[in-house]
């Protein structure tokens, strides 16, 4: 097997518009997080972890590493039966809205409900196939919203909580750790002001 070595970088700050475009959609949103560790994966390993068959997933992987998401990272295999490996240029992306670019802003949007969608196929199928735990220190499965009006102190306190979550994620997704839940995280905090009924 022949791999590129070069360290991938644990965040990468999404500016470009077409790869805010292309991360609009919900398949490419899934292509990406389904690299769990620092080893490349081809088109036939990304589908199986997906379900899905290779001739599915050909489209958007071109379409990943066409706008420099996804870059080639080596070979397996010799003479027909070739496969070409990919990683992603980055661990993580930052897709955060530039203020006062509606363009960014709508595809910033479309990112976030495919990635909503994405939760509720996670929730229905965990559901259905009974792999979760609802109580204990080990629960794997939670979800709530909730309104309250927070204070700078309170704000402060929230957002240490939820960099505290990345932090753990970031660090499991890319550590080999096979024996471990899978699970997935969907974080969203906004506010309410300006909203139609929010006052």
């Amino acid at each position: 097997m022949k791999t590129n070595t070069k360290t991938t970088p644990a965040i990468y700050r999404v500016e470009d518009d077409a790869q805010r475009k292309a991360l609009t959609s919900p398949i490419r949103l899934e292509i990406i997080g389904h690299f769990t560790s620092p080893e490349p994966l081809s088109v036939a390993e990304i589908g199986a972890r997906m379900g899905r068959p290779p001739t599915a997933i050909y489209y958007h992987i071109h379409q990943l590493e066409e706008v420099g998401l996804l870059v080639r990272a080596g070979s397996r295999g010799s003479g027909k039966k070739v496969e070409v490996l990919y990683r992603p240029v980055a661990e993580h992306f930052d897709l955060t809205p530039d203020r006062g670019n509606r363009e960014h802003d709508a595809d910033a949007l479309a990112t976030l409900k495919s990635a909503h969608r994405m939760a509720a196929r996670d929730m229905e199928a965990a559901l259905r196939n009974g792999t979760g735990r609802y109580e204990g220190e080990r629960r794997n499965f939670t979800a709530s919203r909730m309104h309250a009006r927070l204070d700078a102190e309170s704000l402060e306190q929230a957002n240490a909580h939820i960099d505290a979550l990345y932090e753990i994620f970031m660090r499991e997704s890319m550590a080999d750790n096979g024996d471990g839940d899978f699970c997935s995280l969907t974080i969203t905090l906004m506010p309410l002001r300006g909203r139609q009924g929010s006052e």
